[in-house]
């Protein structure tokens, strides 16, 4: 935290909050990565209601405005075909690392996994992702362009992975091409943003808007267990409007795969962790 950036959050103006806990939740606030503006609104929101809260402690206050904020996203499949998820970022963003864990969660419920790995120039990555994938029980195919993606083969499985390249212009290429196949045979992604969550806020900031003309419509925070400010890519998510659906830590452990909802949102603004 910035040396007088508590400061910028007074709680001279909650008249009605006892003023030691008042500065213990900002100094959480700022501490774990929320901007001193997100601080503001929440500690408004702690006074509000406050007032017909007689006794409640402002970081119970707090956690309830925090969680309101972040409800848990639901995500549908869509009708007549398998639940496809476009797990987009840019490179480095622990997007692979994402694929490894929904595969092995979804594989450990008995559910019928296919992946599509597009293909990186230069990058041996899809090989060996596409091998360890057929060691689990999943079927894993390496494309360019999406239309040679087996879309009739993978409408018989339960979920399909788009694991992208981090190349936005070819990512959106080979969605286009999954979603425009002619007699009926063709696959709508839910497109995904994968962001780091131990980026420097400029650089998710930068990210968001580089997977803009993909037109993601939720986001998924990865590498937590590595972020010193890991409220900052919620609060960067917020202000794109983006909801979050899933938080990651830790590396390649499936357990470590959390459905993002109220009372997660508030442990990391309040605890600077995944409780």
């Amino acid at each position: 935290m910035k040396p007088g950036l508590l400061k910028e959050v007074p709680p001279s103006s909650l008249g009605t909050v006892p003023a030691a806990p008042v500065r213990e939740l900002a100094r959480r606030l700022l501490a774990h990565g929320a901007s001193p503006a997100f601080a503001r609104r929440i500690m408004a929101r702690v006074e509000h209601l406050a007032r017909t809260r007689d006794g409640a402690h402002p970081l119970d206050l707090a956690a309830e405005a925090i969680g309101n904020r972040f409800p848990r996203v639901v995500l549908r499949p869509a009708p007549g075909g398998p639940q496809t998820l476009a797990l987009l970022g840019a490179r480095g963003s622990g997007r692979s690392a994402l694929v490894r864990k929904l595969a092995l969660r979804l594989r450990g419920s008995g559910r019928r996994v296919s992946v599509l790995l597009v293909n990186q120039p230069g990058s041996s990555k899809p090989e060996w992702l596409a091998t360890w994938l057929g060691e689990i029980g999943a079927a894993a195919w390496i494309v360019t362009t999406g239309r040679e993606a087996p879309v009739r083969t993978l409408q018989r499985h339960d979920v399909v992975l788009v694991d992208g390249c981090g190349d936005v212009a070819r990512d959106g290429a080979v969605l286009d091409a999954l979603a425009s196949r002619g007699g009926g045979v063709r696959l709508d992604a839910i497109r995904i943003a994968v962001l780091a969550g131990d980026g420097a806020p400029e650089r998710m900031r930068a990210d968001v808007r580089a997977l803009r003309p993909l037109a993601p419509v939720c986001a998924v925070l990865t590498r937590l267990d590595l972020a010193q400010a890991p409220a900052a890519g919620l609060e960067i998510a917020a202000d794109a409007k983006l909801p979050v659906a899933f938080l990651c830590d830790g590396a390649r452990d499936e357990r470590h795969l959390h459905r993002l909802d109220p009372d997660r949102a508030s442990d990391v603004f309040l605890k600077g962790r995944i409780a």
